[in-house]
């Protein structure tokens, strides 16, 4: 599998710490990255990424960007491997993670990288786009900047469709350009954010409607592959599924990666027998603690597992029936077994569980180093 010496940029965008904010975005936008690396001299401080700016209400044409600098973006080191950083962009939301090696920065990894190689990497092309969909997020024509503000900050996302008042889809409000637009190239009595507050200047750039920046949107079907659209999706685009021109769905950047993640994620090993008709939501729950479980327990003993698990119902007493549940779990260096009744099927599961994961912390604390 890559890893990331193989796909990291040595040469990557950079900036002074003591740059105003406006500077700094202005960098973002004309080299199209996600963020850029911000130093102090010859020291990396942390990353500058479109999202601090929904963070804070400042002007951003005074404001040093040392103070928006996020210093927690996950580190690589040159042979963590292109499931790793899938994992770290995918949970701590950067698209761009520094690489070192003895201390020493090497450079960076670059989301687009990520996604070109996870295409090559991982059977990607075939998934349909409505497997993997989320519920959109959207804006209408007359929704105002300050609206759309609102939502990118309560959502933590960078573009959201627009739709016109039949809700058809009429294109994508996107992050990059509404910075571009309004931050940017904004002078201080034109600032969306004062050091003051509000200022009357200011104020009014909330209340513009969106549709003066509506960019084309990337729109598919449904049924369409990701395979259909690997060029959009690898450049980061949003992409929207539509049905009758009305929009049903988006697949962004975390789609994706979250969609690697499950492909590749273990298989439990668990075979379950004569479980009994449960009602949806008790199935549900059923499911979950069967998986916490195992998940447990194969941490624990960190090696294959398999977990047996046996449903066993008898004779009506009045108007009550009592269940058994026979559980055992099996590995390469540990067995046990526990079988529990119960007028109630889901408590015997819990307790028989529970007694199995008993047995397990017994023989793990035994045998810890």
């Amino acid at each position: 599998m890559i890893v990331a010496k193989e796909i990291l940029r040595q040469k990557f965008p950079r900036v002074d710490a003591e740059s105003t904010l406006s500077e700094a975005f202005g960098l973002i936008i004309k080299e199209k990255e996600p963020c850029i690396a911000v130093f102090e001299g010859d020291t990396y401080l942390g990353l500058l990424s479109h999202r601090e700016l929904l963070k804070k209400h400042v002007a951003y044409s005074y404001v040093k960007i040392k103070t928006f600098v996020d210093k927690f973006v996950p580190a690589l080191s040159t042979d963590d491997d292109l499931l790793k950083i899938i994992n770290l962009m995918y949970q701590s939301g950067s698209r761009a993670l520094p690489v070192f090696q003895d201390s020493k920065l090497l450079g960076f990894v670059h989301i687009k990288d990520v996604l070109k190689k996870a295409f090559d990497e991982f059977e990607l092309a075939k998934l349909k786009l409505s497997d993997i969909a989320s519920e959109p997020i959207l804006l209408s024509c007359d929704d105002t900047l300050g609206r759309a503000l609102a939502m990118m900050r309560e959502y933590n996302i960078k573009q959201i469709p627009v739709v016109d008042k039949n809700k058809n889809l009429l294109g994508i409000l996107t992050l990059e350009s509404l910075i571009d637009k309004y931050f940017v190239h904004a002078t201080p009595k034109r600032e969306l954010f004062s050091l003051k507050g509000h200022e009357p200047e200011a104020k009014s750039l909330f209340d513009l409607p969106v549709s003066g920046l509506v960019e084309e949107a990337v729109a598919a079907e449904s049924k369409q592959t990701l395979g259909s659209v690997k060029d959009q999706i690898c450049d980061t685009k949003t992409v929207v599924l539509v049905e009758n021109k009305k929009p049903k769905g988006i697949v962004a950047t975390q789609n994706i990666l979250e969609a690697i993640l499950n492909i590749n994620k273990p298989q439990r090993n668990i075979q379950i027998s004569n479980m009994p008709a449960f009602t949806e939501p008790d199935k549900e729950k059923a499911l979950a603690r069967i998986n916490t479980f195992y998940d447990k327990a194969a941490k624990l003993l960190k090696h294959d597992i398999l977990l047996s698990i046996h449903f066993k119902s008898y004779e009506k007493q009045g108007m009550r029936k009592k269940h058994a549940v026979h559980t055992k779990i099996s590995g390469a260096t540990f067995s046990a077994k526990a079988e529990v009744s119960s007028w109630n099927s889901l408590t015997a599961l819990q307790q028989a569980l529970d007694a199995l994961m008993k047995e397990l912390t017994k023989y793990h604390d035994k045998h810890k180093k």
